[in-house]
């Protein structure tokens, strides 16, 4: 074995490895990897002359229309998970079925639920004691 892949060997070996992954939300990504690179950088002084990497991954963030379950979307409608099964029978109600398992979008529920808002109702009045339902009058 050649000279230079001795010395890497024997630096694979004796170098502290440190792998880290970090996972966040809502933070400044930036701030965040200088703090990293100051950190390791401090070590990797102590420990070898070895460079450091760091590597970012796009953010991911969460979909604007999120999937509910069942149960959520029925307590978003405020309805009971019956009703809802009901209307996704019907197809009243747009919705996926995933391992069993109902689920529905948002927006779509949102849509569902503004058709549901009715025209008010006028009153008339035609004196000052108003008929009693059924009656007639």
């Amino acid at each position: 074995m050649s000279r230079a892949g001795e010395d890497f060997e024997r630096r694979q070996c004796d170098d502290p490895i440190v792998v880290a992954c970090v996972v966040t939300r809502g933070v400044d990504t930036d701030r965040l990897l200088h703090i990293l690179r100051t950190a390791f950088s401090s070590l990797s002084n102590h420990a070898s002359k070895s460079p450091l990497v760091l590597a970012t991954v796009p953010q991911v963030t969460e979909p604007e229309d999120p999937w509910l379950s069942h149960s959520a979307a029925a307590e978003y409608l405020g309805i009971s998970t019956s009703t809802l099964y009901k209307y996704a029978c019907q197809q009243k109600v747009e919705c996926r079925k995933l391992g069993g398992r109902l689920d529905y979008r948002r927006s779509v529920l949102e849509r569902f639920k503004e058709e549901q808002i009715r025209p008010a109702r006028r009153v008339e009045r035609r004196g000052i004691i108003t008929s009693a339902h059924g009656s007639g009058k």
